[in-house]
C-alpha cells in the first residue's frame, strides 16, 4: 500500500487504507495470526503510522526494506480505527 502522488499524501488516506486492510483480513481470514509488511528505513511517516497500530519491527530486512508485523490476536476487531 502506498499513497504515491504528493497531492494525496498527508490527508489520512494511508491510515484509512491500513485500517480497512486490517479489518478485512481479520474478517475474511480469521485463521490468520499476523500481518507482515515492509517499509523503507527512511520512510518515517509510514513507520510511525504502522507503529501506532501495533506493528513492531521484526529485525528482518526484505528487499532492502524493514519487516514489520502485527499480531492480530492482540487487537480486537472493534478497536481498529478508534
Amino acid at each position: 500500500m502506498k499513497v504515491d502522488l504528493k497531492k494525496y499524501q498527508g490527508k489520512g488516506y494511508g491510515k484509512l487504507a491500513l485500517i480497512e486492510m486490517i479489518k478485512w483480513i481479520k474478517d475474511k481470514f480469521p485463521q490468520c495470526e499476523e500481518v507482515r509488511l515492509t517499509v523503507f528505513p527512511d520512510n518515517y511517516v509510514a513507520r510511525k503510522l504502522y507503529k501506532s497500530y501495533g506493528f513492531v519491527a521484526t529485525g528482518q530486512i526484505f528487499g532492502g526494506e524493514e519487516v514489520f508485523k502485527l499480531v492480530l490476536s492482540k487487537i480486537p476487531l472493534q478497536d481498529i480505527g478508534d
